[in-house]
């Protein structure tokens, strides 16, 4: 099966039919399981579509369909599954956790995906996923106070969750407060440099992405670092997406390989964030420092490339620039930023034919950064004529 050779690894949980789930399993889900435990998904939601046609244990039915489609990449067929469910079983908390990203994957509208957190918090699923997850959407609704509190909060309930430290800062980030930003960060990246633990580097080859992406803000500025969402990892076997914790954990733990990765991930992103920051207030020795270390945790960090490429264009290292630049441009080939810095570079380096196609580029995908885009080209032809 070809196409599960990717395996998808969904932030917060493996499976949506929890442990209790399988160890009471019914005569209509049984046969699923064990053809799921053999790597059959397809025959697995076959089984589950003849029980639901025959009205069997619909709840267990299609909640174990769900988390089939889900694991396959169905998210449309996963959403509608958890809704289904849920109208069986209206006080199941996790039922709505579970629509609410698949809401999310398939980019529903946040008003939805928001009321489905409160439902889930309002049901008992109240752990630090939860609340970061909520205080994403709550950023993106611009409810910045209820964003930081639901930060606070998913801290609060794991203070090493790297994820709700980036998500908080991006909240201070959006509300121009650098220095708040920085702290959070900060503070952080302290707290796990004198911990002694130490710190993973992502292992695999991430083909895909839809979290740590990189969105410009409104006024085009900078990067707002968004923290939830999928990775999809190559190499691993499909098997493994069938076998069974020996107890579920909705949020994970430092011995579960996706837990395990967004942490990494996101600490990455920390140095990589805070970095940033440095860089913009034009202290390259600093970002500098902390630009590497996010690399040696995880070379394929858009942000840390991104900004190293604008610290070796302020150093006149313009190949160095242009060549991580490159390298952001094949991780995100849609962000904008990337082409303006790449272009700048070039520019710099007189090559102005090469400049003005990353320049329409930088257009053509963000048509509102015109006034950016004529700014940053006159600061560099100022720093020609030095």
């Amino acid at each position: 099966m070809k196409k599960f050779t990717f395996y998808l690894l969904i932030l917060g949980a493996v499976f949506a039919f929890a442990h209790d789930g399988f160890a009471q399993k019914s005569d209509a889900t049984s046969k699923a399981v064990e053809l799921m435990t053999e790597g059959r998904f397809k025959d697995a939601i076959a089984a589950l579509d003849k029980a639901a046609g025959k009205n069997k244990d619909l709840y267990a039915v299609y909640k174990l369909r769900a988390a089939l489609k889900r694991m396959t990449g169905d998210f449309e067929g996963a959403l509608n599954d958890f809704s289904l469910a849920i109208e069986q079983k209206a006080d199941d908390g996790e039922l709505y956790e579970m629509r609410a990203m698949m809401r999310l994957y398939t980019r529903k509208d946040a008003a939805s995906i928001l009321a489905d957190l409160d439902a889930a918090v309002s049901n008992g699923r109240k752990h630090e996923k939860v609340f970061s997850t909520r205080g994403m959407i709550r950023m993106q609704l611009r409810d910045f106070e209820g964003a930081i509190a639901d930060y606070q909060t998913a801290i609060g309930l794991r203070p090493d969750y790297a994820g709700a430290y980036l998500g908080l800062s991006s909240v201070y980030a959006m509300m121009r407060d650098d220095e708040k930003s920085a702290e959070v960060l900060e503070n952080f990246i302290a707290a796990i440099e004198n911990s002694g633990a130490k710190t993973e580097t992502v292992k695999g080859e991430v083909v895909a992405t839809s979290g740590a992406n990189q969105v410009p803000n409104i006024s085009g500025d900078k990067n707002v670092k968004m923290s939830e969402g999928a990775v999809i990892i190559k190499g691993l076997e499909s098997k493994q997406m069938t076998e069974m914790p020996a107890s579920y954990s909705p949020t994970g733990d430092m011995n579960d390989s996706a837990f395990r990765l967004e942490q990494t991930k996101n600490t990455a992103a920390a140095y990589s964030s805070l970095a940033a920051i440095y860089q913009r207030k034009q202290d390259n020795e600093k970002a500098s420092m902390l630009v590497e270390k996010a690399l040696r945790i995880d070379p394929q960090d858009f942000s840390a490339l991104l900004t190293r490429g604008k610290i070796r264009t302020d150093a006149g290292n313009y190949n160095g620039a242009v060549s991580d630049f490159d390298a952001a441009i094949k991780l995100m080939p849609n962000m904008p930023p990337a082409y303006l810095g790449r272009g700048i570079a070039k520019l710099l380096a007189g090559n102005e034919v090469e400049a003005q196609k990353d320049f329409d580029k930088f257009i053509q995908i963000f048509p509102g950064g015109k006034m950016m885009l004529e700014y940053e080209i006159q600061k560099a032809r100022g720093k020609m004529q030095q």
